[in-house]
């Protein structure tokens, strides 16, 4: 059994075993919170839990009990009988701060570290709670409280295409409504991700449209070309080009351009910065222009172009040696960008030295200022700080900063560039390129839970499972030849497929690199998503997905770009969890059940002619709870 199992197990037993004892937890943080929580859903009293030992303490009232600093802790000495640590990264510092205090004989660690490489109190707040056999109802109040990112991703949505100008971009914020070209441009790859193509095909030809002559592109009001905002375009275009080879030549002639205003010593200029003074009088970081050398370092690889590699060594050697080149001194929004072009970079070090001041700062007020000696917060920045931490691996800090920043969002589905009082950074204006950089982290933190759980996900299934054998049986009836399994995780489905029908190609398509590694020999490995398939229209005879859709967060345009990929009379078959038995399992944050009528209706707009089959028997079930729903759906010649 996998470690959090024991764990949970652990906590459970220490605690129903010393309900009359004196307890004290270690810590103010997330751990004690699901700790707590864990306690209360397995119906286990917390009344044992007389203290809280915290280095202060910041607000997060955990039932009422009290909280005692790190410098009083001498005063439980006589009045505890354990100090449970509920920390997973820090137990052992913990430990030795427990000993040096002289608590040593009460200290009860939660972990064992040398053969527990999970963190289970986060996983359970994740995923875990079914494996309690928790009732239904406890489940759906669990569901219901936590953050709803499904709507606030909606309202982002909605807000973009409300302020994008037709057969144009998207504006500068609402307050501005003319076109911004340079979050036009870096809002491209963006909107790939997330399934609308449509839009970021719009987006990039208006950009070629207004391209300068020497291969730049202007301000919003079209006055002054500036190296940034040329950089931002470029990688929407490199972005597309695969796709749409027609943007090569202003992709080459805006690459040559950026390269052009990186001097002999590696400084990257700009020609103009009378725009660049900040509210508080400084300039804004000349640094920010690594932030467009990523594209142009994309360029160089990709078509093997010596002189972009030469010129971008020479401005990161030049930017590198710089003492104070991520020092937080500037507005939050732009430090961001400078540690993020440092992590796309590879420069990775830097990044690290940065953000490991910004998670202490957050630690410490629980926020991050727009400034540094600040009381307000630039929304923009928080998304980039979490989006940045995600690429680092540092998935449960950033997923605390990006649900503290979702609440930040307005009605409109639009966030205020600044919130707080005395905020200066469009503290009434809601900003464009905070939906980006929104939708840039919500993509991150799925894709990032993903590889950091792999481990916990299936690599067999059985032949007599009725969800494979569902799939078997259409690929057996129709014979069809080019198969493709979307979401599939390690490969399961395929693996059995492969074995069963060695003559059929074979693909399987996945958010996560790790799962992809999985796949058995001879089926084609695909990094993508139900959004972004990387398969061309019409190309396969059949595909199938199960349990995944109900990680597409976008439904509608999951089921679209599914059906998009298959031939006309193939079948896309959808297999996934019941809406009616919601509350039955414990689900992620972004995770949605099924209505029986909305999916077909989606799949007969794409023009399937759908059946639906349900008692699907699973995991050794005979399916007659109706659990699992599933869509066997054939492209008609005729509707398509």
């Amino acid at each position: 059994m996998i470690a959090e199992y024991q764990v949970q197990d652990r906590i459970r037993d220490f605690f129903s075993e010393n309900s009359d004892k004196k307890i004290a937890i270690w810590g103010n943080g997330e751990h004690t919170l699901q700790l707590i929580e864990f306690l209360k859903c397995n119906e286990i009293t917390t009344d044992s839990i007389k203290a809280i030992i915290a280095k202060e303490d910041n607000g997060h009232k955990q039932q009422k009990i009290p909280i005692i600093k790190v410098d009083d802790a001498f005063q439980l000495l006589n009045l505890v009988d354990f100090i449970v640590i509920s920390s997973y990264s820090f137990q052992e510092e913990i430990a030795h701060e427990i000993e040096r205090l002289g608590f040593a004989k009460k200290i009860v660690k939660v972990y064992n570290l040398d053969g527990e490489y999970k963190d289970p109190l986060f996983y359970w707040k994740l995923y875990g709670k079914s494996y309690f056999k928790l009732p239904t109802n406890k489940i759906k109040e669990f569901i219901s409280d936590r953050t709803n990112y499904i709507k606030i991703y909606e309202r982002a949505i909605k807000w973009i295409h409300k302020n994008t100008i037709d057969n144009q971009g998207i504006i500068v914020h609402s307050q501005q409504k003319v076109c911004y070209p340079e979050v036009t441009g870096y809002f491209i790859p963006s909107l790939i991700r997330w399934g609308e193509k449509k839009l970021a095909l719009q987006y990039a030809r208006w950009l070629v449209s207004i391209q300068n002559e020497d291969g730049s592109w202007n301000d919003p009001l079209g006055l002054t070309a500036y190296t940034f905002d040329t950089g931002q375009i470029l990688k929407g275009l490199v972005s597309m080009v695969d796709s749409y080879p027609e943007f090569k030549v202003a992709i080459l002639k805006g690459c040559h351009w950026i390269v052009n205003q990186i001097d002999e010593e590696g400084r990257i200029t700009t020609p103009d910065t009378s725009q660049w003074i900040l509210p508080n009088g400084k300039m804004t970081p000349e640094a920010i222009h690594l932030y467009a050398l990523e594209p142009v370092k994309l360029v160089a690889d990709k078509w093997n172009i010596e002189n972009f590699s030469e010129k971008i060594g020479i401005a990161l050697k030049y930017y590198l040696q710089r003492d104070d080149l991520v020092e937080f001194d500037t507005l939050s929004h732009f430090h961001a960008y400078i540690i993020e072009a440092l992590v796309d970079l590879g420069e990775t070090s830097h990044a690290i030295e940065a953000m490991e001041k910004i998670n202490h700062i957050y630690e410490q007020k629980g926020f991050i200022p727009g400034y540094h000696n600040a009381d307000w917060v630039c929304s923009t920045a928080m998304f980039q700080y979490a989006l940045i931490m995600y690429k680092l691996g540092w998935v449960e800090r950033a997923d605390k900063i990006f649900e503290y920043t979702c609440h930040l969002q307005n009605d409109t589905g639009g966030f205020f560039g600044g919130y707080g009082e005395g905020a200066t950074y469009f503290p009434i204006e809601e900003i464009s390129w905070a939906n980006k950089y929104f939708l840039d982290a919500f993509w991150y933190k799925i894709h990032k839970s993903f590889n950091k759980d792999y481990s916990i996900f299936p690599e067999e299934i059985s032949y007599n499972d009725g969800r494979y054998r569902l799939v078997e049986e259409v690929l057996g009836e129709n014979k069809f030849h080019k198969v493709v399994d979307i979401g599939c995780g390690k490969g399961r489905y395929i693996k059995n497929l492969k074995e069963k029908y060695p003559e059929a190609e074979l693909y399987g398509v996945d958010i996560s690199d790790k799962m992809l590694g999985y796949l058995p020999k001879g089926v084609t490995p695909l990094l993508g998503t139900l959004l972004n398939i990387p398969l061309m229209d019409k190309e396969v005879d059949m595909a199938f997905c199960v349990e995944a859709l109900e990680h597409a967060v976008d439904i509608p345009k999951a089921i679209q770009e599914m059906g998009r990929i298959v031939k006309e009379d193939g079948v896309l078959i959808i297999i996934d969890k019941n809406q009616e038995r919601l509350g039955a399992l414990e689900i992620s944050e972004w995770e949605q059940w099924f209505d029986e009528e909305r999916v077909t209706q989606l799949l007969e707009k794409e023009g399937f002619i759908v059946t639906v089959r349900k008692n699907i028997s699973y995991d050794q079930k005979s399916g007659q709870d109706q659990l699992f729903i599933a869509w066997i759906a054939r492209k008609s010649t005729r509707l398509s």
